[in-house]
């Protein structure tokens, strides 16, 4: 498989699911919405930019929060509380 000749044997199923995509019923399902979030933050830049990527689609919130996957640590961080506290408010879905 190409992907694991760029990215650690740990980020391969990720890298996989993210190129195949989410639809929207992914982004009413919760794990697959926190998951998101999560890899949002992976010190991995492309893989931080291909879950923005698609929770910037799913949601159509694309400059929501000020997240922008190259941030320093510290901003993206502040700007992930703003998508945690909005999937929160929907009942830990990026979609009711």
């Amino acid at each position: 498989m190409e992907v694991a000749r760029i990215f650690p044997d740990e980020d391969v199923n990720d890298v996989v699911e993210l190129l195949w995509g989410f639809s929207l019923a992914d982004a009413r399902d919760e794990t697959i919405s926190r998951r998101l979030l999560a890899l949002m933050d992976h010190s991995e830049l492309a893989i931080r930019e291909l879950a923005y990527f698609h929770v910037a689609a799913l949601t159509g919130r694309a400059n929501a929060h000020g997240y922008r996957p190259t941030l320093p640590d510290a901003a993206r961080n502040a700007a992930l509380m703003g998508w945690q506290n909005m999937i929160e408010r929907n009942g830990g879905k990026l979609l009711k």
